[in-house]
């Protein structure tokens, strides 16, 4: 994470792996893309992602299996592949209006979810996007 480079200008900061290490759990202010794989198997019981993040790298909390709350604000558009895979104590998700898409294995195996509240804008939701969730309905 580069925060201020002397006489130039940083347009976008991603949040990684090592910065996760360093820094913790809590996301900073100036971060806009959380990397591939940031939080994936991390012991992570609850998150928020804030509204500054734009962009979500592919298996970000994949295998966080304490993981029970997700809070995701406003402007990310896309959930890409693997974003929540294998997280089986999540039960409950609210996705931001902005959501326009839901990439496949998405929330594979996230098997006590229960309720997803989805915008009814959501142009694209990838097939296997909700693959072995045994209370989610979507064809």
């Amino acid at each position: 994470m580069i925060l201020k480079e002397e006489n130039n200008e940083v347009e976008e900061i991603e949040y990684t792996i090592e910065d996760r290490e360093k820094y913790g759990y809590e996301i900073p202010t100036e971060v806009k893309r959380i990397g591939n794989g940031c939080f994936e198997g991390s012991q992570i019981k609850e998150i928020t992602i804030p509204s500054n993040v734009r962009d979500i790298g592919n298996d970000c909390f994949g295998y966080c299996t304490n993981l029970t709350k997700i809070e995701i604000h406003e402007g990310i558009k896309e959930i890409p592949k693997g974003f929540m895979k294998y997280c089986g104590q999540i039960q409950r998700i609210e996705l931001p209006q902005s959501i326009t898409k839901i990439n496949t294995e998405s929330f594979k195996e996230c098997i006590k979810l229960k309720e997803i509240n989805i915008n009814p804008n959501t142009i694209i939701i990838e097939k296997g996007a909700f693959e072995k969730c045994p209370n989610i309905n979507y064809e």
